[in-house]
């Protein structure tokens, strides 16, 4: 099946109205990629893997430390149809003590999942595939499209369906597994999150988020593409001259998280210049205290607008209301584009106000975990969702009766104490 993103990109990059927009800009360096570059990047993408021989459904890796390099061989490769699996590009980079434990697990993880190759524009990336037996095709930095991408050999494993892209878990409870997200599912979220935050082609946002997470993939780069907005990206986040950055690339939405909240809300404010035109800022990734989202609005002037995603579910999950009026400190909001529920330990849906665990269903949740099976032939598949659709989050939470939820903490950090349930967040 041909891919949506290669029509959307085909779209923006043949509209005369939006081939010479900015799509996505460096916040670091000033380099900007039109609509109309990123489509001739995508052709050079799909031009090289043909050329390689790298047939859809075909895995292969990136560990890329430049931004606007990243979304070129991000979106170049799920419009050819391969598997993309990010990795960390720094941890690949390291030079610490840690650097040949590092190089093992990426080399490991290139092994587990079947990667015919990495695309890469460091050394790191490099050391990791050379350490796996398979080859580095380094990326073009300057410039759109790809160098060096050799011919795949052999007959590759194809354990999940053309343009997907999986990512890592944590590994907390033994070996990370693979999420794989399809097309299907990444369009559907980031339809949502274009919908709810009312982003279109006069709107830019920024992130400093890891463009190998599942949040800058999709809330980022893919929202971007979905709404004809743009986004300046930035390889991590850097607290001096923040707020000029905004300034000069007219800013309108912030996405953060509350680490970078938390900073921004102890130095100095913005203009008001900057803090008129940034509509929000979005915090995602960890429940955000309440002193710290007070803090950030009354220091910072920008209204805050909590959320909760999952990469299981390709990224967004709640989201307060865009009308300040209708957020709620301490509740990351409302559903958005996809069901949930919360019940107690037999499964069962739990009265309104109610602690319990958190479950999701929806077109954006997976359907699979991918488990590393320890050979060359690709990991192996295993169900993520319950025999009536609903994936456990993990996460304990209640929903009122308007529907906000509250986060409590993870299932497996409750304490009991003396028959007495105490969640994380209460302490």
């Amino acid at each position: 099946m041909p891919s949506k993103i290669a029509a959307l990109v085909r779209t923006r990059a043949r509209s005369a109205e939006e081939a010479g927009r900015p799509a996505y800009l460096d916040a670091q360096s000033g380099a900007a990629r039109t609509w109309g570059e990123v489509g001739r990047a995508v052709e050079a993408w799909q031009a090289a893997t043909r050329d390689a021989g790298l047939a859809p459904g075909t895995p292969v890796a990136t560990a890329i430390t430049e931004p606007l390099a990243f979304i070129g061989a991000y979106l170049g490769l799920l419009s050819a149809g391969a598997v993309i699996l990010t990795l960390d590009p720094f941890t690949t980079s390291t030079r610490d003590a840690g650097e040949a434990a590092a190089l093992a697990e990426a080399a490991a993880a290139l092994t587990e999942f079947a990667a015919v190759g990495v695309v890469t524009d460091n050394d790191g990336g490099r050391r990791a595939a050379l350490e796996a037996g398979i080859p580095a095709w380094d990326l073009t930095v300057s410039g759109p499209g790809a160098e060096g991408l050799g011919a795949v050999t052999g007959e590759p494993a194809r354990w999940a369906e053309p343009s997907t892209v999986v990512l890592r878990t944590s590994g907390s409870t033994g070996r990370p597994k693979g999420v794989p997200l399809q097309e299907r599912h990444l369009l559907h979220n980031a339809g949502a999150v274009v919908t709810h935050h009312r982003l279109g082609p006069g709107e830019r946002m920024h992130s400093a988020l890891p463009l190998f997470h599942i949040n800058a993939q999709v809330t980022g780069v893919l929202s971007a593409l979905v709404a004809g907005s743009s986004l300046v990206v930035a390889d991590r986040f850097h607290r001096n001259g923040f707020w000029d950055v905004l300034e000069t690339c007219e800013v309108t939405v912030l996405n953060a998280v509350p680490a970078i909240l938390t900073l921004l809300a102890d130095g100095t404010p913005p203009s008001e210049r900057v803090a008129r035109r940034v509509r929000f800022a979005r915090s995602a990734s960890a429940p955000l205290p309440v002193p710290t989202l007070k803090s950030f609005e009354e220091r910072c002037g920008i209204g805050v607008l909590e959320t909760y995603g999952m990469t299981e579910a390709a990224g967004q999950i709640c989201a307060n209301p865009l009308a300040p009026e209708r957020r709620r400190p301490g509740s990351v909001g409302l559903p958005v584009g996809i069901e949930l529920r919360v019940v107690d330990e037999g499964g069962r849906p739990v009265p309104a106000g109610e602690a319990g665990g958190v479950e999701i269903r929806g077109a954006s949740v997976t359907t699979a975990y991918v488990v590393p099976a320890g050979s060359g032939a690709g990991p192996h598949r295993r169900m993520a969702r319950n025999g009536s659709g609903w994936l456990p989050t993990g996460d304990v939470g209640s929903a009122d009766r308007d529907g906000y939820v509250v986060l409590l903490g993870r299932g497996d950090g409750v304490i009991n104490r003396g028959g007495e349930k105490v969640y994380p967040r209460e302490v």
